[in-house]
């Protein structure tokens, strides 16, 4: 397709010869008219066929022998024109000619009515009212005939020509406006190097007006850019001259197109960069008839590029002076950006980390924590610190290293991470090292601390024993001092209430005399005086009173003996006990501290002599009492029980008191621990309690309610004086 532009190029002013457009199928080569026949006499048909091929060079027919067959092969094959008789079976030719020049494919395609039937000039008109070009009546005359077809074929063809040269100029005219609406600058030369086209964009970057330039040739089109008629990129196509090439920052080809980018100063003495792109134009028939190229100033986008790689070199500087490693993952987790220090860190060259994924480098059993880390810290947008994981080197080492991770951003979403790497191995294992003897010295400082309570404790154990063996020896001369009052008082008393019986025997022998003597003035005297004396009285409360003193003195003793059994120092040895009497001693020792409270129910078993420290287990009785007592604030009841279960004496006391809360029921046992108010216990009762039980291999629980009470279990193996 040659191209031709006046002075200015206006595509729609294009000069177009006739003959430049023969018809042709893209080869150069005239085409074959087809003529379709539509008739149901075959004869005629076959005659007709044969007539149109020896008179028309390149001439083919095709036939169809009804109305219905002859449409649809109309339709298919689009000849150039039809021959149609008016009396076919089914609808006749009227109704064919008029249905195909009422659809857009064949409306085009000119119609000769052949028929014998219709002569009369109504059916002529008829059959050119529906739409039919020609009308010829059989029988024809062979050159008439002939040359009617040749007629209507050349009319067929030069109707085509004149669509296409419509049809050329609407192209070049959309193909004009697309050019100048085109934002980079665009020119075209034909293959002589005369400009063709030159867009607005063009005489904008330029400064030179298009009716200035268009028509002109000798590479005029390089002077608003060089100063100079010289070759530029586009007449490197024609002819690739190493001396303009070479002037080129780069030039590169990609499917026939040339690009390349070029600086220069302008006329203006400003600094240009611009980049082009040319290409060959080819007509129908690939031959090249002219080159089109389109520049652009890319002066901003270098400037900006300049200023980035300064900026990237002064970044790069930076974080290659920091002495700890950088780095910059993509989303992906590929190393994108670090410096020398990672490298230093990880063992591996500059090229070999370029690309790497964190995962390769990164120990297994620390990836997965790594991974949640990343995750969390894409999904929150929120930076984190202090991240620590095991990373192998090159050499299959490994390093503990401490890291920042923030995410990247770029126009506000999230496109990678990036953050700070040290090498945190050295210190790890000194806090290791440190952390180890730390926890050497918290073990060394609790077994002094355990050393030191247990010293503690058995001092103070020592002390309540030194206490209670104090007391005891007291006790035991106490007792001793009271037992010999006690014994002549109680003597006394006996002889006393001897000397009384005797009286009380000589009073019934002189009030029986007394009966026998006549004088009535002396009874009655005598009688008085006894009355007034209150003899009878006297003689009566006077037994009453000696008994219960006998009893007071009876109780005394049994309290004496008691108390001297409890406290006996000379006693602390291993000796078949009755526990029964020990918790019956030890109730009289401590009843004084319960009576006024306390109704005490006792339930003792059946149980049977044991081996034991009896002393000992007077003090556990003694300790479970008085405790019992202290948590009754004002009136309650303290249950002792025993029995003999799976050869042990079980004891149980039980009390109505304030409870023990659950949070401090574990301690009670432990050594100084009360929860009593300040300054009414030691916290050494229930230890020394736990430690007799204990050493007489036996067991005590306990159970407590707060509001309700506690109940103490103490259980003592059966040992008999033959030690099983």
């Amino acid at each position: 397709m040659a191209i031709v532009f006046k002075e200015r190029p206006d595509i729609g002013d294009k000069v177009i010869k006739e003959k430049t457009y023969p018809p042709h199928n893209g080869t150069g080569k005239k085409i074959m008219s087809k003529v379709l026949i539509i008739d149901d006499d075959h004869a005629i048909c076959k005659y007709v066929s044969i007539l149109l091929q020896e008179k028309i060079q390149g001439c083919s027919v095709l036939s169809a022998y009804s109305g219905e067959a002859g449409i649809k092969k109309a339709k298919e094959n689009l000849p150039d024109a039809i021959l149609l008789d008016i009396d076919l079976p089914g609808i006749n030719g009227f109704e064919v000619c008029s249905r195909l020049k009422a659809d857009d494919a064949t409306m085009d395609i000119p119609v000769i009515i052949l028929t014998g039937v219709a002569t009369c000039m109504e059916e002529k008109i008829k059959a050119l009212d529906t739409g039919a070009e020609v009308f010829i009546s059989k029988p024809f005359d062979t050159s008439e005939f002939i040359a009617q077809v040749r007629v209507v074929l050349r009319i067929k063809e030069i109707t085509d020509i004149r669509v296409r040269q419509v049809q050329l100029r609407e192209s070049e005219h959309l193909l004009k406006s697309v050019l100048e609406f085109l934002p980079d600058a665009t020119f075209v030369i034909d293959a002589q190097g005369i400009v063709l086209f030159w867009n607005k964009a063009m005489e904008d970057l330029s400064g030179l007006k298009a009716e200035d330039i268009v028509g002109k040739g000798d590479f005029s089109y390089a002077k608003p850019f060089y100063g100079e008629a010289r070759p530029i990129l586009i007449d490197l196509l024609r002819d690739h001259n190493k001396k303009y090439s070479g002037k080129y920052d780069h030039l590169s080809w990609g499917n026939d197109v040339l690009s390349g980018e070029v600086s220069l100063i302008s006329q203006k003495g400003e600094q240009l960069y611009l980049s082009g792109k040319a290409g060959p134009i080819y007509d129908s028939n690939n031959k090249v008839i002219g080159y089109i190229e389109s520049i652009r100033d890319i002066s901003s986008r270098k400037k900006t590029e300049d200023e980035l790689k300064r900026s990237e070199e002064k970044y790069r500087s930076i974080i290659e002076s920091i002495e700890e490693g950088y780095y910059e993952l993509d989303l992906q987790g590929n190393i994108t950006l670090f410096n020398d220090c990672l490298c230093s860190i990880m063992g591996f060259g500059r090229h070999e980390m370029r690309g790497m994924n964190y995962r390769e480098y990164t120990d297994k059993d620390d990836l997965l924590k790594l991974e949640r880390i990343f995750n969390r810290i894409y999904r929150s947008g929120e930076p984190e610190s202090g991240v620590e994981w095991r990373l192998v080197r090159k050499d299959k080492t490994s390093v503990k290293v401490e890291a920042s991770i923030t995410p990247r951003r770029s126009k506000g979403k999230i496109i990678g991470f990036q953050g700070m790497v040290r090498d945190v191995t050295e210190r790890k294992d000194a806090e290791e090292r440190i952390k180890e003897a730390q926890d050497q010295l918290e073990t060394a400082n609790l077994e002094l601390v355990t050393a030191y309570a247990e010293l503690k404790a058995t001092q103070s154990k020592m002390v309540q024993s030194e206490k209670m063996a104090s007391i005891g020896q007291l006790a035991a001369g106490v007792a001793h001092e009271i037992n010999n009052p006690v014994g002549f008082v109680t003597s006394n008393l006996g002889t006393l209430k001897k000397y009384i019986d005797k009286i009380a025997d000589y009073d019934s022998f002189v009030s029986g005399k007394v009966a026998t003597i006549e004088h009535a003035d002396i009874q009655k005297q005598m009688e008085a005086e006894r009355i007034r004396s209150k003899i009878d009285y006297i003689m009566e409360d006077m037994g009453g009173l000696i008994e219960e003193s006998l009893e007071g003195t009876a109780r005394v003793k049994k309290i004496v003996q008691d108390l001297k059994s409890f406290s006996r120092v000379d006693e602390d040895e291993c000796k078949a006990a009755d526990i029964n009497e020990c918790i019956e001693s030890t109730l009289n020792i401590v009843w004084n501290e319960l009576k006024y409270k306390v109704e005490v129910h006792k339930e003792y078993g059946d149980v049977p002599m044991t081996r034991c420290y009896p002393q000992q287990l007077n003090q556990v009785f003694m300790n479970l009492l008085i405790n019992a007592g202290q948590s009754i604030e004002e009136r309650g009841e303290i249950l002792i029980r025993t029995w003999c279960e799976d050869h042990a004496v079980r004891i149980r006391i039980t009390d109505t008191g304030c409870g023990i809360p659950q949070d401090k029921l574990s301690r009670i046992f432990e050594p100084f621990f009360t929860t009593k108010e300040v300054g009414k216990g030691t916290g050494l009762g229930l230890s020394i309690v736990y430690d007799i039980v204990r050493k007489h291999h036996g067991d005590i629980d306990v159970q407590s309610e707060e509001g309700k009470g506690t109940t103490f279990d103490v259980s003592i193996p059966v040992i008999q004086e033959n030690g099983k």
